[in-house]
């Protein structure tokens, strides 16, 4: 850039901080060029701001730039002095020029230093889930803070803190969260000289025990241990509606909980489905929900609801259940507490005892609270217990508490452990296979209770046969209980042995 300068002794000048114009106060006009051109600003760096002037034009003479004062600067050279020029605000270089050994000609150059616009980093952390969260930190991306001395970047990490405050996604599910800056000030290295204008987010990474839940391919998780039921009962519990599991499969990597330490958590809720595919793989599930003085309400069941959800079918197979439910509520099962949609029940065991402390109705069910729609059960067993504690209360069923779908039940077998129910006469009483239910089980099979009974009338309500001859069954001596309305084969000793040893899913 060319401008005009007048002459003294000691010429002095002055860029202005756009146009960097030379100014002097004697006659006579002169050409001043930069080589580099000196720049109308300069963004800030911790560094004293040098810009690196190799020659000056002073009306057409050149004079090359020395470092220092010397001999070689007298003839025809020039050196520069540089201000402070460390603070945003006006930094200033002066070139003494030298046209002989016995003249100088002295120009002060202005320029602006200005802030430095810098983008933070937030760094990415990881935790356990269960665990706090860590401390959350971060860095000034090196390629936005220009020449800035790195071991001064490296010193201001800690002291981020002060002047950036983050804060990250809620959540604690396993799954990733987005860390973030939800304030910034101006800070300084000397002056307030660096501004935050953009963030760049870091990610907090919540990863259950490898040893309890493992996502163990695309949409399928495996639960190891009581501690990843709880993984799997909360990521149901925080579902957004009722599609999180739909399409995806859980399965159980042993056996969960154990007969002194049984899980206590059943999983969803009225408004967290169950709405994928479940696979015990043979592994047993022990729980105790509820107790005796804190009985569940309604749907007590390791599975408060199973669900279908935009036509992709749930079901629970190669899954044994043991253990205790305690309910106040009608609907408590070994297996699901109520089921919409189209679910199937393959090869699984409910060896649960359920106490019910329900009135009248419990509607309890070996397998299922209550079925809606299309539920299927095939090659399942019920050997567990069924006791309803208050002095009414009678209605219940071996498989299904009740029924107002469509149900089909096949290979399976209701044997329970006992049936001890009230002797009241209302309404629908309790039944073998299922409540409201007049269809035809399919190779299916029960054996008498060897205590209690089933109350009003032991056997499925309705007339039913399944194939074969309808047999008239006689009540083992003294049991006080008529079997003559009970369709299904019934299996006694050694065959019930023999059927219990073939058809035990687990």
């Amino acid at each position: 850039m060319k401008t005009k300068a007048k002459h003294s002794f000691f010429r002095r000048a002055a860029i202005a901080l756009l146009t960097m114009v030379l100014t002097a106060t004697t006659a006579g006009a002169q050409e001043v060029t930069f080589s580099p051109e000196l720049q109308s600003s300069y963004t800030f760096t911790s560094y004293q701001i040098k810009p690196n002037i190799q020659s000056v034009n002073i009306d057409g003479v050149v004079y090359t730039v020395w470092k220092y004062e010397d001999a070689a600067a007298r003839l025809k050279g020039a050196y520069i002095k540089y201000g402070e020029n460390v603070n945003v605000g006006t930094g200033t270089v002066i070139v003494h020029a030298y046209p002989s050994d016995a003249d100088r000609l002295q120009l002060m150059c202005q320029f602006d230093i200005v802030t430095r616009e810098v983008t933070v980093v937030v760094d990415s952390k990881e935790k356990n889930y269960g665990d706090a969260d860590p401390a959350f930190t971060c860095y000034l991306d090196p390629s936005t803070t220009g020449d800035v001395d790195p071991d001064t970047l490296s010193n201001w990490r800690p002291q981020l803190a002060q002047y950036v405050t983050m804060t990250r996604e809620a959540g604690e599910l396993p799954g990733t969260y987005a860390i973030t800056t939800v304030k910034t000030t101006p800070f300084k290295f000397a002056g307030k000289n660096v501004v935050v204008t953009a963030v760049t987010p870091g990610t907090l990474t919540v990863t259950a025990n490898p040893a309890d839940w493992a996502e163990t391919a695309t949409d399928e998780y495996t639960i190891k241990s009581a501690a990843g039921w709880d993984v799997f009962c909360d990521l149901l519990a925080d579902a957004d509606g009722k599609t999180f599991f739909s399409g995806k499969t859980v399965k159980l990597g042993a056996d969960i909980g154990s007969a002194d330490n049984p899980i206590t958590r059943r999983a969803g809720s009225a408004d967290h489905d169950f709405t994928g595919h479940f696979d015990g793989q043979g592994h047993t599930l022990y729980v105790r929900l509820g107790t005796a003085d804190a009985p569940l309400d309604a749907k007590a069941a390791p599975f408060q609801n199973v669900t279908t959800v935009n036509s992709v079918a749930a079901s629970i197979e190669n899954l044994h259940v043991c253990g205790d439910i305690y309910a106040s509520g009608k609907y408590a099962a070994g297996i699901i507490g109520s089921q919409y949609g189209n679910v199937t029940l393959r090869n699984c065991r409910s060896s649960v005892n359920i106490h019910s402390s329900a009135a009248d109705d419990t509607s309890s069910g070996g397998l299922v609270g209550n079925g809606h729609d299309n539920l299927t059960i095939e090659g399942c067993l019920f050997d567990g217990s069924l006791t309803a504690e208050a002095a009414g209360a009678i209605k219940c069923a071996g498989f299904v508490g009740y029924n107002s779908g469509t149900l089909t039940v096949s290979n399976s077998l209701v044997a329970p452990a006992s049936v001890t129910i009230g002797t009241g006469t209302s309404g629908a009483i309790s039944a073998t296979f299922a409540r409201g239910w007049s269809g035809t089980p399919a190779n299916s099979y029960y054996t008498a209770p060897p205590s209690g009974g089933w109350g009003g009338y032991p056997g499925q309500t309705g007339p039913h046969h399944q194939g074969g001859r309808r047999e008239r069954q006689r009540s083992p001596r003294g049991s006080g209980h008529d079997l003559r309305r009970q369709p299904h084969h019934r299996l006694q000793g050694k065959h019930r042995e023999q059927f219990l040893h073939r058809r035990t899913p687990i």
